[in-house]
């Protein structure tokens, strides 16, 4: 088995100035030559933006819905559903407006569906509870795959850490791990 990395974003997680900024800027290094550089300078790009990104979520921007226990635990509650069955959770963070999930599928089972699966049963549930409709995560997550157990070691670090970076309260986040947590 191999450990992925799943991230889905609230869909109104940033300030549209923000977003547009990360896009203007993603559009003017496009224009200006970005991909006459070599592979090694584009991942260095590459992870600037993301952690830019990065920090602009954890300052908490937007609705960040899911700092209700009520609305996190929805979340929670669909991701541990299957662990042990149809895959094996590694960890997970619920932060106010976006979620990381470390997990293994099991032979017949992946990603792409479950994931798709956990976002749109969790919207639909979430939606209910606000009596609203309409989208709720941002439609494409950012997945990973764990190529090493560096890799695996960093990102479940990553997890752990995330909201004390965040400096979010006990209160206002939902951590979970397979090791500490069971």
């Amino acid at each position: 088995m191999v450990a992925e990395l799943t991230e889905w974003l609230a869909a109104r997680n940033l300030p549209l100035h923000i977003a547009s900024a990360c896009l203007h800027n993603q559009g003017v290094a496009y224009r200006n030559g970005l991909s006459q550089l070599d592979r090694k300078q584009q991942r260095l790009f590459q992870k600037v933006v993301s952690d830019w990104m990065h920090r602009s979520l954890d300052e908490c921007y937007g609705d960040c819905l899911l700092r209700s226990p009520e609305l996190s635990v929805i979340v929670a509650d669909a991701i541990r559903y299957f662990n042990g069955v149809r895959y094996d959770l590694d960890s997970f963070v619920v932060m106010p407006n976006h979620v990381h999930v470390l997990v293994q599928f099991r032979k017949e089972f992946d990603l792409q569906v479950i994931g798709s699966s956990w976002m749109r049963y969790t919207a639909r549930l979430i939606n209910q509870k606000l009596g609203r409709r309409g989208i709720f995560w941002k439609p494409e997550p950012f997945d990973h795959l764990i190529r090493s157990p560096e890799h695996l070691a960093h990102f479940r670090s990553y997890i752990r850490e995330n909201p004390r970076k965040a400096n979010l309260p006990t209160r206002d986040f939902l951590y979970w791990n397979r090791a500490e947590l069971g």
